[in-house]
């Protein structure tokens, strides 16, 4: 689902805002940070926080986990956003052409 979503995030800064590929890209990053890291890791950080015992005191640890997981696949998440940016390139000059 975040696959798409990211793509959908990438075709839509271009096709809608006009923006560049580079915007695209970080359209599919942000995605990624907030379904990610503010989600998944707001979790884990709130549960530490509220009621510790639930995770035996690991809150912060699967914290750091979700960050370093996000430095790692955020890369991959920019490039499907980036390729839903170039998609929407296309989609932009198939439109000229054929109007």
């Amino acid at each position: 689902v975040s696959v798409g979503i990211a793509f959908l995030a990438g075709f839509l800064a271009v096709f809608s805002s006009h923006l560049g590929l580079f915007f695209a890209a970080l359209m599919g990053a942000l995605v990624f940070a907030v379904a990610h890291v503010l989600i998944g890791g707001g979790t884990f950080l709130v549960l530490h926080y509220v009621n510790p015992s639930r995770l035996d005191g690991q809150g912060l640890m699967a914290f750091g986990r979700v960050l370093v997981s996000f430095v790692m696949f955020a890369p991959l998440a920019a490039f499907v956003a980036w390729l839903g940016g170039l998609y929407g390139q296309w989609a932009i000059s198939w439109e000229k052409n054929n109007t």
